[in-house]
């Protein structure tokens, strides 16, 4: 009641303090008097009409133009007005938590308690199957070239954690939705019905714990497999359309969708109780494994697999540095160093040629003084990936495999130091 004279106060703050006074204890009155005739305090207030509508009649009495009504932005309204929205809402949540405690037994508590319980378990169960699942498509997608290893990593995981938190949400919702409505009111033929059906117990309460343990640890995984399985495929598909020679990996991968689908339907509808035959979809997904199979091990070996990435068609490009050394020196780098004698060459001159792929590494080569020694430092730093580069290394990895060539292309990164120099200037190197 004082929330609903409040708020009426206010709306018409722009009456004086004697007009204001008698509107506000005539309201107050007539609410008190509805609730000695049985009403509820909400159903009193209800009974009094819209607030807009009731401060519209009193500026219609007083002959006020209802553009006079209140509309300050001040800091003081505007807090005033944040106070008021949080006010409803903490009204609102202690409605419905007074709904959700009214009446309820202690067998009640122990219900909700236990489903809490249950639920913390579950979600902490749940994380087991995602994570063995995400090491799992870690090793699996490092198999495949860089970055799309790395790519398909961040997506597989992204996907992950989008169906841990979606099936999380709806194991909260399915435990606990029916807490939070309001109660029916229900008839006297209602309650004896309702007091004819069996009561649960203990043994149903586990049985519903058990099947929850079957679909955190079977159920799920299947599932996040067979995403995975049919994203792959489509994968595999396009590939295909666009000339690469891997037909028979994507009907084995195919076939394995299948019969992933398969087992997911069988696990779930023996929890269910139910009974299906699922000959003809196992006998079609066993044909597309096996012809899958077959041509894929004909696509394995059409292909040529090369170690060294410079081989590829990506573009690299080559510098060259001459150092002049008089005392003895030592070479430090991160690449793949190799040392060619060349008796041409001058006492005492290296000549260093770099090979690298400056669209994804730059050089760096630098030389100091340690303990009167000298060190020549030879090291690469890793350029930031964008999607320029990405598209460029698809559209590159696109005609090696169209050409049936397959590279490693984590190796863009590396770089190639060659070091010439005659035996005189080799016996300085350490």
């Amino acid at each position: 009641m004082n929330r609903f004279l409040d708020k009426l106060e206010k709306k018409i703050s722009i009456l004086d303090d004697k007009t204001r006074g008698k509107i506000i204890n005539r309201y107050e009155n007539d609410i008190k008097e509805n609730i000695k005739k049985g009403m509820s305090e909400e159903a009193a207030i209800s009974s009094l009409g819209d607030l807009d509508s009731i401060v519209d009649d009193i500026y219609d009495q007083h002959n006020l133009n209802k553009n006079m009504k209140p509309k300050s932005k001040s800091l003081h309204n505007i807090l005033d007005s944040a106070s008021e929205t949080i006010s409803d809402f903490c009204h609102e949540l202690a409605e419905r938590t007074r709904t959700f405690t009214a009446g309820r037994s202690l067998e009640f508590c122990f219900e909700v308690a236990l489903k809490i319980i249950i639920f913390i378990m579950a979600i902490f169960v749940l994380q087991l199957p995602f994570m063995l699942l995400n090491a799992l498509t870690s090793q699996l997608t490092g198999l495949l070239f860089y970055p799309f290893s790395t790519a398909f990593s961040w997506i597989f995981t992204f996907i992950f954690g989008v169906v841990y938190v979606g099936i999380c949400i709806v194991i909260l919702i399915a435990m606990f939705k029916g807490y939070w409505t309001k109660p029916e009111v229900k008839n006297k033929e209602t309650k004896e019905i309702e007091e004819e059906k069996p009561k649960k117990r203990t043994g149903d309460y586990l049985s519903t714990i058990i099947k929850i343990i079957i679909f955190v640890i079977l159920v799920v995984p299947s599932i996040i497999l067979n995403i995975a399985l049919l994203i792959l495929t489509v994968i595999a598909l396009f590939l295909v359309f666009n000339g690469v020679s891997i037909i028979g990996l994507a009907i084995l991968i195919f076939g394995l969708f299948l019969i992933s689908t398969v087992l997911t339907s069988f696990i779930t509808d023996a929890v269910d109780n139910k009974n299906k035959n699922y000959k003809l979809r196992t006998v079609s997904s066993v044909l597309f494994i096996i012809v899958g199979a077959v041509l894929f091990v004909d696509n394995v070996f059409r292909f040529n697999y090369h170690d060294d990435i410079f081989e590829s068609n990506f573009e690299y490009v080559t510098i060259s540095e001459t150092i002049k050394i008089d005392a003895a020196w030592a070479i430090l780098t991160d690449g793949n160093a190799e040392a060619i004698i060349d008796n041409e060459i001058l006492d005492n001159v290296l000549l260093i040629e770099i090979i690298y792929f400056d669209r994804f590494v730059d050089i760096n080569i630098e030389i100091e003084e340690i303990n009167g020694r000298n060190l020549l430092m030879i090291y690469s730093s890793e350029r930031a990936m964008n999607m320029d580069k990405l598209m460029y290394i698809y559209n590159n990895a696109l005609v090696d495999l169209q050409n049936n060539n397959i590279f490693n292309y984590r190796d863009l990164r590396d770089f190639n130091v060659k070091i010439y120099l005659n035996e005189n200037t080799r016996e300085l190197l350490r």
